[in-house]
């Protein structure tokens, strides 16, 4: 079989145990041949593995696997030379465990025993206590040799084993592992399932990844949901901190226009106010003449002249209309003088807004569609109403001043007849 293997530049042949529902036919006269040897050689003569020397014996090692269910694959290295053991005759092959396979605790002083070692009580519980087993009763090969090497330094450089791996014959390796894991019953269960079984396996293995799939589908929407969320919550909150900037700059300005001091009233304000005080002390004036000139109390006589009676009564209705029309005026220009503060409070903000689209030199296009008028057209529009309720005013003033002449000529007029 060796013969017909193919080997490669590195000189690897991979040989893997094939497990089957027979049985090993090797296993047990490997097993025996290795207790025979054991057996023999615990006489006076103690097995001692020849003297390995690079210079005399260069020999390629490669690995070989096995694909026992059971157990870790034991990978174990063959030597180049065993290719043609058949042809050539010489000494008998060595092989290398894999590191990694697993050892029952009861086979290390076996291997101890292959190895040539000469082990006394003291190593022997010093080695068990460095290694840790499983609940299976085995240790990891790997920390066997580390633990080995620590403790047996000078046993081993004695028989020149302080370098290169442990090397052990077939039969030394067959009775190192337990051969009962290829016939792993495992292994012959998970063969038995039938083939109605294995479609049931896939169809519920595809069935998991859709819904797999399906649940990254969900988590990726519900994370671009989530990011989206948050842009508007930093959105929202960033206006929510202009808008409580904006607030408290308008509260200082309202707390700085309470405390100042008031606008001075204007000349037509002032011209007003002076014109209803006249007119009130005329009134004065006019009661206090009306008291003097009252007679005293007297018989009605019928004969008496009503002329003085009329003409004081005539005064006083056109003085009561004039004040009521100078009331009226008044309150008309404080609501005019109300708007031309807003209006010049609307004109101050429009202009010391920043452009809502400025170019390089400020100045922007109008959009042929806009969802919002203009500053500006508005403005316009509140300046042409107010325009228009100025000159209503100065309308009624007209309007109220020849009115007062013409009273003022009837009172003046002499009385008839």
């Amino acid at each position: 079989m060796l013969k017909k293997v193919k080997l490669s530049q590195d000189s690897v042949v991979e040989i893997a145990f094939i497990p089957g529902k027979g049985s090993f036919p090797s296993s047990s006269s490997l097993h025996n041949g290795a207790q025979r040897a054991a057996g023999s050689s615990s006489g006076s003569a103690r097995y001692r593995p020849p003297h390995r020397s690079p210079e005399s014996h260069p020999e390629e090692t490669a690995t070989v696997s096995s694909s026992s269910p059971d157990i870790f694959p034991p990978d174990i290295n063959i030597s180049a030379s065993a290719a043609s053991q058949s042809s050539t005759p010489g000494p008998k092959p060595k092989i290398t465990l894999d590191p990694h396979i697993r050892l029952q605790f009861d086979k290390l002083d076996l291997a101890l025993f292959f190895l040539g070692l000469e082990v006394t009580e003291d190593k022997r519980r010093q080695l068990r206590q460095s290694l840790t087993t499983d609940t299976q009763g085995t240790v990891s090969y790997g920390d066997f040799v580390e633990a080995t090497r620590e403790i047996f330094q000078d046993h081993l450089e004695e028989a020149g084993l302080a370098q290169g791996p442990f090397m052990f014959s077939y039969h030394e390796a067959a009775s190192l592992m337990d051969t009962s894991a290829f016939h792993s019953p495992t292994y012959e269960s998970e063969c038995s399932y039938s083939s109605e079984d294995m479609e049931q396996f896939q169809m519920e293995l595809k069935q998991l990844q859709s819904q797999m799939r399906q649940l990254k589908g969900m988590l990726k929407d519900t994370e671009d949901s989530k990011k989206s969320l948050e842009e508007e919550l930093q959105k929202t909150a960033q206006k929510a901190s202009l808008t409580v900037e904006e607030n408290a700059r308008l509260r200082d300005r309202l707390q700085a226009a309470a405390d100042g001091p008031l606008p001075p009233p204007s000349s037509a304000e002032q011209d007003y106010e002076e014109v209803i005080g006249l007119l009130e002390a005329e009134i004065r004036d006019l009661k206090n003449q009306l008291t003097d000139k009252r007679p005293p109390p007297r018989p009605l006589d019928p004969a008496a002249p009503q002329e003085d009676v009329g003409d004081v009564n005539r005064r006083l209705r056109a003085v009561d209309w004039q004040l009521r029309r100078s009331e009226s005026t008044r309150r008309q220009l404080e609501t005019s003088h109300n708007k031309l503060l807003g209006f010049a409070q609307n004109v101050h903000r429009v202009l010391s807004a920043p452009s809502p689209g400025g170019g390089e030199h400020g100045a922007s296009e109008p959009s042929p569609v806009t969802t919002s008028p203009d500053p500006a057209l508005q403005l316009a529009m509140e300046a042409k109403r107010l325009l228009e309720r100025v000159c209503v005013l100065n309308t009624g003033d007209t309007a109220s001043c020849s009115e007062a002449e013409s009273a003022d000529a009837m009172n003046r007029s002499p009385p008839p007849v």
